[in-house]
């Protein structure tokens, strides 16, 4: 029997997760975030280096699953709720939005003015660039020694914040590029609060309820887990009904999970995903993030790639120095640096921007290399303050 498209697709997916996983471990071994590893991956085995692999329909299943766990992993992790509300205060919210929108703005204007992009992709890309790693954030605070009191829990705060503003912002403009930019507007937003709104409440009041009754009823193993996983796709599918990308559904539900942390149930359940997806389907993600990347991006105008490598450097740069000195932050060329660099969430939604057709594949392939560099420049920053310290 000759080799059939499932069959190759299987050879991909076994030579995907162990080179992932071989470079993610050289990359943590040499103080970088494993993602670099995992990105590189999928650029060496695809068209941007060797073409070994192709992106198969059976490949594109995997990818999709990797992304939903990832971000209702975020959502579980990254974004408490309870702690979103006590953050707001005026300090930090101004910081937070002086973090946020000078980046925005600065990308912003080069997307919509010097790149003639439409305002709907302009707003996506621009969310993109704009998000800061709050992993990140969290290892400057804890190399500061700032993590148990007050100002530390202001600048991760903080960092919360302007994730939170960004993922709004993203999820505003993939309901327009959906839509279509002469859409309803005003239908539009109702629907989409209305699925934010009735999501979050199910995510809030009855899901935790029904995981714990699940175990506590189910005789067969890993019933909670195997519900956690339905109900995570069953939202990702209820999120694209509503207009959005599946990755707000499951977004929605690791916000409304979040308040749950303290559970044993829930979050031995939360545990049990969290190493099925980052064992295989969130370093298949990334690899696969890195399959899209090609060398067209040196087809790009020149001046136009350098407008945007200055908008995002210069943007972060500024943003962080200037909101860590209102929150009164010593160490604020520190702060700055880390603001460059970029996480999971923000490859998510680049990714989908390029599944819709909103990015072409030449700017894709520029922003990714981007994101690479910056990322590696950051957390190189600070392996070398804490050497320095």
């Amino acid at each position: 029997m000759g080799n059939s498209s499932l069959e190759l697709a299987l050879l991909y997916i076994a030579v995907l997760i162990v080179v992932s996983r071989v470079l993610g471990e050289a990359f943590l071994r040499i103080k970088q975030p494993a993602i670099i590893g995992e990105l590189l991956a999928g650029m060496i085995l695809g068209p941007m280096m060797f073409g070994f692999i192709e992106v198969l329909p059976e490949i594109e299943l995997f990818i999709l699953l990797g992304v939903y766990f990832l971000i209702f992993l975020a959502g579980y992790e990254e974004i408490n709720v309870e702690e979103l509300v006590k953050a707001m205060r005026i300090r930090v919210i101004a910081s937070s939005m002086i973090s946020f929108f000078t980046p925005f703005t600065l990308c912003l204007l080069v997307f919509s003015q010097v790149m003639g992009m439409a305002w709907a992709p302009s707003l996506l890309l621009s969310s993109v660039m704009a998000l800061t790693s709050l992993g990140v954030v969290v290892r400057i605070v804890s190399d500061l020694r700032i993590a148990g009191v007050k100002l530390g829990l202001n600048l991760i705060n903080m960092s919360i914040l302007s994730e939170f503003m960004g993922l709004l912002i993203a999820s505003a403009s993939t309901q327009m590029l959906v839509q279509g930019e002469q859409g309803d507007y005003a239908f539009m937003a109702v629907k989409v609060l209305s699925f934010f709104l009735t999501s979050g409440l199910a995510g809030y009041f009855l899901v935790p309820r029904l995981i714990r009754r699940v175990e506590r009823i189910f005789k067969v193993k890993a019933a909670s887990f195997a519900t956690l996983i339905a109900i995570v796709l069953l939202f990702s599918y209820l999120s694209s009904l509503a207009g959005l990308h599946g990755v707000f559904g499951a977004l929605i539900m690791g916000f409304a999970l979040s308040r749950t942390k303290w559970d044993p149930v829930i979050r031995g359940t939360v545990d049990q995903l969290k190493g099925f997806a980052y064992g295989i389907f969130i370093p298949l993600f990334f690899a696969g993030a890195g399959l899209y990347v090609t060398r067209d991006f040196m087809k790009l105008d020149v001046l136009a790639a350098v407008a945007v490598a200055l908008a995002v450097v210069v943007g972060k740069l500024v943003g962080g120095f200037v909101s860590s000195k209102l929150m009164r932050v010593e160490h604020r060329s520190l702060i700055a640096l880390g603001q460059l660099a970029k996480g999971g969430v923000e490859i998510a939604i680049l990714s989908f921007a390029l599944s819709i057709e909103a990015v072409s594949i030449e700017l894709y392939s520029y922003i990714v290399l981007l994101i690479f560099f910056l990322t590696i420049a950051a957390s190189t920053s600070l392996n070398l303050y804490r050497r320095i310290a």
